[in-house]
């Protein structure tokens, strides 16, 4: 009798951990793709050589063919803004609020001290805000995106019908950059 509940209890263990061993076998494998960042977010800190930049704010735009999203980061020296501009990752960009760019009018270049920016887009596009520390918006406005040598970049962004949103400043480089990934914040109305 005691042989045979060993013997059953032997077969019941092996019949186990080969359905175990074949359950915790993946039947495919899928990666997540680390060379392909998440879109930032509200409430993110994003650290770029040292400083850490709080993501309080986002003005997202899209025409369906681009899109922009300009992020309000106060509290720092290094930077007023960063966009994120293209696919998520695609172009981080550092910006402050720029008087000239923003009397440039529909100038298709500009030249603010040594840099000469040349416009490389232009539309209208939807808005959606969220978050805190950000200007008056409205649900639609025009946009120009500049571009300069050295990674230089602009942006005017004109809310109807009368807030003009001017930034200029630099590429990021990516290898610099950090994201601390934070909570989302809900969108006010």
């Amino acid at each position: 009798m005691i042989l045979e509940i060993a013997i059953a209890s032997g077969v019941a263990v092996a019949i186990g951990s080969l359905a175990a061993w074949r359950r915790g076998r993946p039947t495919k494998v899928v990666a997540a793709r680390p060379d392909v960042p998440r879109s930032l977010r509200v409430g993110d800190v994003i650290l770029y050589d040292g400083t850490e930049l709080w993501l309080a704010g986002q003005v997202a735009l899209s025409d369906g063919a681009f899109s922009l999203e300009l992020f309000r980061t106060p509290g720092n020296s290094m930077c007023e803004w960063i966009a994120a501009a293209g696919t998520p990752g695609n172009d981080i960009l550092l910006l402050r609020p720029s008087t000239p760019l923003n009397d440039a009018g529909d100038a298709d270049a500009i030249r603010i001290g040594d840099t000469l920016y040349q416009r490389k887009r232009r539309g209208r596009a939807t808005v959606l805000a969220k978050g805190s520390e950000l200007p008056s918006t409205t649900s639609s406005a025009s946009y120009a995106y500049f571009e300069g040598p050295g990674g230089h970049r602009g942006v005017v962004v004109e809310f109807e019908p009368t807030h003009r949103l001017a930034l200029t400043g630099v590429r990021a480089e990516p290898s610099r950059i950090d994201v601390l990934p934070g909570g989302d914040v809900p969108a006010e109305t």
